[in-house]
């Protein structure tokens, strides 16, 4: 529980209570940067679309927020944008993270070749 290892906490106003990121907690996210780098590189585009169980919901999970973290952005639901390759390592973390066969990835490698309509 990130709670419990004091990597997030929460505070309260008069309605609502809010999760924050502890100073233990921004101190992991940064330590872990460099793991995050290695799982894309610069240059072209990519999207990723995925259709994971809802037995795999923690992994789903899992999965968006990885893509937020290294950049991606949600284009709908279950798809994903980002202005970068993704690397085989990150390939790798899918599989050990047992949901590559649920996933497609496509890459835009011609400038171009993909515009956005609407």
């Amino acid at each position: 529980n990130l709670e419990k290892q004091g990597l997030i906490g929460h505070t309260h106003t008069d309605k609502n209570k809010s999760w924050v990121i502890t100073q233990a907690g921004t101190s992991y996210i940064k330590s872990r940067e460099h793991d995050l780098e290695a799982l894309v590189v610069a240059g072209g585009a990519t999207v990723v679309s995925y259709d994971i169980p809802e037995r795999m919901r923690s992994e789903r999970g899992k999965l968006r927020e990885t893509l937020k973290l290294i950049g991606f952005e949600q284009a709908q639901q279950s798809v994903w944008f980002g202005n970068k390759k993704v690397t085989k390592k990150f390939l790798e973390l899918l599989r050990e993270r047992r949901i590559f066969q649920y996933i497609h990835i496509f890459e835009i490698n011609q400038v171009g070749t993909l515009k956005k309509v609407t």
